[in-house]
């Protein structure tokens, strides 16, 4: 049969931030949708090819997604000024809405508003056959038709979908900027083996599978790849998901020490297997490299330079619990090689957890199988990597199904490059919370004061020295270290043209004339003081009050009084953003 026939794979979800050119996804790391319309259908298929409803998948068509927030809602208001609500409606792959919520309120006073749902107002109840569920938000206001906000996809198949979950959503095939938490409640589990596993279409086999024994390089047959490998090469007609979601464990391995000397003198070499944690699955073989005596101790050990051998290995991706954002767990076994046909194990390393922070050089201890006696252990480094940075790599997917053996001499991996976040917070407080904001209240309070001094220098170069400084036999003293800092100008070098031009960190201020006079003026008595308040407001001011201005300004000149009033650090970007002065 031809290939197309199989039900389409589910798209890859996006995956935390990594370095990567072009492989930064949106936020809250979820599977997004397309930018397909609603009114159309969400799949292709072709004549006769079976539909991803009748998948034997063990689901059931009775199902609750509860969701729990709002993320980042943007605010509009209606005719008569108030805030619009919000609603959010599920559709089934064909486009078919299966239920909605009622109007969920949003909150005054904010531009961008995360609302939290109780179980009321967030729970729906729905009956599909469908493994795509798309979630539309939009705004509901009075007589005004609906806007839509944006939308976005869940795969009941996926383990994230039964947490709590953050998905972003998009319009019209780009980011909305925002995004919806909530999980999926099945009534039905899926009959597939294990949470991870993301299973439609495939048949069912009785017993484990089991893999291959190993075999020494050069033994396999030139067609003979990996049942894994194999499996995901027939997505298209087995209907498999990647479990993978197209992400790899890159592993660079410096050198094997301290091993015990092979039970006879024909194993002059040394092979490195990769293997799946769960099942002992064989991923990648790489070697063999050449045993040599290690010197300069009591005892006789063996050593064997891997000269930065990289090797690309998929195994299941997690999430949630120890592998947090994503990790996969793989283990290295070490093998001696007698002639060509026998491998003698020598042992195995715990369970590795690679994630998307890059592990430096690390020993991990290589263990016997039954007695978990230590017999030496290996230098590697590793991190997870999307199939883009593979490419920059020196890696691609012909890499990941090659031949068992077939990397007869290791390869030299070029430098990786790593992912440095930098924060615009000082990270003395936990990310947002009150003593944070108070914090960035006293940093604004103590350098907008400095400013202030340094104003009024500039403006009277002959004005009376402070008291808090005295003039003796030409030098200054200052009472205190604080007095000192306060008297401090801008450095030199931030007027310098060599420098090129001067950036701070800042951030978007939206603001009108009447927001910011209006809290000035005090308390008013009645609706009089209000227009006499503003008649004055206009006779001062040439434009229009009420006209809505957005700019950049410096983090340090935000009002200290507002961030310490209001307690929130949404307003300031993290990772910062820089404008020029």
């Amino acid at each position: 049969p031809c290939p197309s026939m199989g039900p389409p794979p589910l798209a890859p979800p996006a995956l935390p931030p990594t370095s990567g050119a072009g492989s930064r996804p949106p936020p809250f790391g979820t599977t997004q949708s397309h930018g397909a319309p609603l009114g159309s259908a969400f799949r292709t298929s072709m004549p006769g090819a079976p539909s991803e409803a009748g998948n034997d998948t063990g689901l059931g068509k009775d199902l609750t997604v509860v969701i729990s927030r709002l993320l980042d809602m943007p605010v509009e208001k209606n005719v008569f000024g108030n805030a619009k609500g919000f609603r959010v409606r599920a559709f089934d792959d064909e486009g078919r809405q299966l239920a909605q919520t009622g109007e969920i309120a949003a909150e005054h006073g904010a531009e961008a508003d995360s609302i939290m749902l109780s179980p009321e107002e967030g729970t729906m109840k729905l009956r599909t056959a469908s493994q795509l569920l798309f979630l539309q938000v939009e705004h509901v206001g009075m007589m005004m038709a609906s806007h839509v906000i944006g939308r976005c996809q869940i795969h009941r198949m996926d383990p994230r979908s039964s947490q709590v979950w953050p998905y972003a959503l998009e319009h019209e095939g780009h980011p909305a900027n925002c995004g919806i938490e909530l999980k999926v409640v099945e009534s039905k589990p899926p009959q597939s083996g294990g949470s991870q596993a993301l299973m439609s279409g495939m048949p069912r086999t009785s017993g484990p599978c089991k893999a291959p024994p190993l075999k020494p390089p050069g033994s396999a047959n030139p067609g003979s790849l990996r049942p894994s490998i194999v499996a995901n090469e027939r997505r298209g007609t087995t209907g498999m998901q990647d479990m993978s979601h197209g992400v790899s464990a890159m592993l660079e391995f410096d050198k094997v020490a301290d091993l015990p000397y092979p039970s006879d003198d024909t194993a002059d070499t040394l092979m490195v297997v990769v293997m799946d944690e769960e099942k002992n699955r064989e991923l990648r073989r790489i070697g063999p490299f050449e045993a040599l005596d290690q010197r300069g101790g009591p005892r006789r050990l063996v050593t064997a330079d891997c000269r930065n051998a990289r090797v690309f290995a998929r195994a299941p991706l997690h999430f949630g619990g120890t592998a947090q954002e994503g990790a996969m767990f793989i283990k290295v076994g070490i093998y001696y090689v007698h002639g060509t046909k026998d491998l003698e194990l020598v042992g195995i390393t715990e369970p590795i957890k690679v994630s998307w922070r890059p592990a430096e050089t690390k020993y991990y201890e290589i263990r016997e199988r039954n007695t978990r006696k230590v017999f030496g252990g290996i230098y590697l480094s590793h991190r997870l990597m999307t199939e883009g940075e593979m490419v920059n790599a020196g890696g691609s997917a012909a890499d990941l199904a090659g031949q068992q053996g077939a990397l007869k001499h290791p390869k030299i991996g070029a430098p990786v490059e790593v992912h440095v976040r930098v924060s615009g917070r000082t990270g003395n407080f936990p990310a947002g919370s009150p003593e944070e904001a108070l914090e960035q209240a006293a940093i604004n309070c103590e350098a907008q004061n400095r400013a202030l001094l340094q104003r009024c220098k500039v403006a009277d170069p002959c004005a009376e020295p402070e008291h808090h400084v005295r003039t003796e036999n030409g030098y200054r003293e200052w009472d205190s270290l604080d007095s000192l800092f306060i008297s401090m100008g801008p450095n030199p070098l931030a007027a310098s043209e060599e420098l090129g031009p001067t950036v701070a960190r800042a951030y978007c201020e939206t603001t009108n004339v009447l927001k910011e006079l209006i809290p000035k003026l005090g308390p008013t008595a009645g609706v009089a003081d209000e227009q006499t308040n503003l008649r004055l407001i206009n006779m001062m001011h040439d434009g229009d009050p009420f006209k809505v201005t957005t700019t950049l300004r410096p983090v340090i000149c935000k009002d200290p009084n507002e961030i310490a009033a209001s307690k929130d650090m949404r307003w300031c970007p993290d990772p910062p953003v820089y404008a020029p002065l």
